[in-house]
């Protein structure tokens, strides 16, 4: 197993990107540190799906994501064919496998369910953290919540807004 780094668009000799790899027998995986924006990636891969957990990503996917603000604060993830994805600070949960990615702002969640793989039956996407959520959309209509959690019945981009912290 292999995982590709690109640094494109140096237009000076400083290093930008510090990686490292935080592979095992399981998985490969790396860490990315962005010097100039400050952020820091971890990106796990696997051959078949699996509970594994490296970096402080656990995840049972076939690849998984997780982008921290120099703060330490998880700011966008990704999860590609899976149901389960945590980090501290962080959980995305479904109750059927599929690929989402979710990004972090404020008090609104947007991200996007993607077609490739999508059960027939939809999904429920269940993201931590959110306190009261006051509109859910799921390509522009509003989506049912259920004790907390998304219920999406088609592929497609979303939103979410809530009130409180995460």
């Amino acid at each position: 197993m292999w995982l590709c780094v690109l640094e494109t668009n140096q237009t000076d000799r400083r290093r930008r990107l510090i990686v490292e790899d935080v592979s095992d027998d399981r998985v490969a995986a790396v860490t990315v540190r962005d010097t100039v924006r400050r952020w820091t990636d971890t990106h796990v891969s696997q051959i078949a799906p699996a509970q594994v957990e490296v970096a402080g990503v656990t995840t049972d996917g076939l690849a998984a994501y997780i982008r921290r603000s120099q703060e330490g604060e998880v700011t966008a993830a990704a999860l590609v064919q899976g149901s389960r994805l945590t980090a501290e600070g962080v959980s995305i949960g479904l109750d059927h496998p599929a690929t989402v990615v979710v990004h972090w702002a404020d008090n609104r969640v947007t991200g996007h369910v993607a077609a490739d793989g999508f059960p027939a039956g939809g999904v429920t996407l269940a993201v931590s953290g959110l306190r009261t959520v006051v509109s859910a959309m799921l390509n522009d209509m509003p989506l049912t919540l259920d004790r907390g959690a998304l219920v999406i019945p088609e592929p497609g981009g979303f939103e979410l807004r809530f009130v409180g912290a995460r």
